[in-house]
């Protein structure tokens, strides 16, 4: 709506009052297990927690706040990521493809003796 990527909240299949969730841009938002936190990428790459709290007039949501110091990376497109039932966040990270030195020692007990 506003020309970047938001994230919002509406009632469905009933068509309500839709939340505006995000306020610098985001994507990828995804649920907490109780229902009482949204997860949701950052335009940054961060990863941020909203605080959700049912009020009498409708929804409540606190201000976004970073989970880790860290930024995620894309993988492809897109950010993966998920929250197990436990509460851990499960993030694929990309894999090192610089291969590390490796030093073979031979006769390692007669080195110790001298």
């Amino acid at each position: 709506e506003g020309g970047r990527f938001e994230v919002y909240v509406q009632p469905f299949p009933a068509l309500g009052r839709k939340y505006q969730v995000s306020v610098t841009g985001g994507q990828y938002p995804v649920w907490s297990r109780d229902g009482r936190e949204l997860y949701f990428i950052s335009p940054e790459g961060r990863l941020l927690a909203v605080t959700v709290r049912n009020s009498v007039s409708g929804l409540e949501f606190d201000t976004p706040k970073p989970l880790f110091d860290h930024k995620l990376s894309a993988l492809g497109t897109a950010f993966n990521y998920a929250v197990a039932k436990d509460g851990r966040f499960l993030i694929p990270m990309p894999q090192n493809t610089e291969a590390s030195p490796l030093t073979l020692v031979l006769n390692w007990p007669a080195a110790l003796k001298k």
